[in-house]
């Protein structure tokens, strides 16, 4: 009896582990998936923040930063934008009331990517990688105020092909950006624009991928210039007209569709 019962005891482990192989990857697949969707309605709810946003402010998307007041720190686009996301703001985790509070929340505490990992502070100690998990299309449409584009962008009459937002891995000293390596008919930028092309491989396959132009800027330096391709290889866009596309490094790198951006004067009636 002793033996057999060994033997049933052993078929039973056996079925055990055969059945985690099986269902572990589907488990896994589901997460997946469960993030994905995830970054999917932030995004969303991001878009409508953003349009509701315009539809007050005479059309304009908010300015990536504006100074408020002689020795302000000033106010950066998600503070802009908090107002039109009251309902989603979770409640056990309340905005502080510091005049810098909100827009370091916002990065740390909400609207935050499923699949980013925790922020880490630097070597350095100057700033958090991976606080901020989406960022915006800068200096194409979200721009700095006192720059040549003083205000950002007429939102009804950027191309639907243009991307707004995106997966990024954005540190706490820049709220969230991600560097245009420089729209398609760039010249009809004023000057003084700063854009970002393109220039080094950084993964070592023979094809640009990062400008070193970030660090020119003072810009803490990240691989396809804030892009984070954290879903499948790949990132979610948000796109002008707000509907949503997954795009792979590679239709990130070679601008797919004009997705950095086609500029016209009429964008920002300078």
């Amino acid at each position: 009896m002793k033996r057999n019962g060994f033997i049933d005891l052993a078929v039973v482990i056996s079925i055990v582990a055969i059945v985690a192989v099986v269902v572990m990857p589907a488990v896994t697949q589901a997460d997946k998936e469960s993030g994905q969707n995830k970054c999917i309605s932030n995004l969303k709810s991001l878009g409508v923040a953003l349009t509701q946003y315009a539809q007050d402010n005479e059309g304009r998307l908010p300015p990536m930063w504006t100074k408020t007041q002689a020795g302000s720190a000033g106010t950066f686009w998600c503070s802009s934008i908090l107002p039109y996301l009251q309902n989603e703001i979770p409640k056990d985790k309340p905005i502080p009331d510091a005049e810098f509070g909100p827009q370091w929340w916002f990065g740390a505490n909400f609207m935050r990517c499923p699949g980013a990992p925790e922020p880490t502070l630097q070597e350095d100690k100057t700033h958090y990688d991976n606080y901020f998990t989406y960022g915006l299309n800068y200096p194409a449409l979200f721009t700095l105020a006192g720059s040549p584009i003083p205000k950002s962008a007429l939102l009804e009459r950027i191309p639907a092909s243009t991307f707004m937002a995106a997966d990024c891995n954005g540190n706490s000293s820049y709220h969230g950006l991600i560097y245009n390596p420089g729209p398609n008919n760039v010249g009809f930028y004023p000057p003084g624009i700063k854009f970002f092309p393109l220039d080094t491989d950084t993964d070592g396959d023979d094809i640009k991928d990062t400008s070193s132009a970030q660090a020119e800027k003072g810009v803490h330096y990240y691989p396809y210039n804030g892009v984070a391709f954290r879903h499948n290889d790949g990132a979610n866009f948000l796109m002008a007209d707000c509907h949503l596309v997954w795009l792979a490094k590679m239709d990130w790198v070679t601008n797919k569709d004009l997705v950095w951006g086609t500029s016209a004067d009429s964008m920002y009636e300078r």
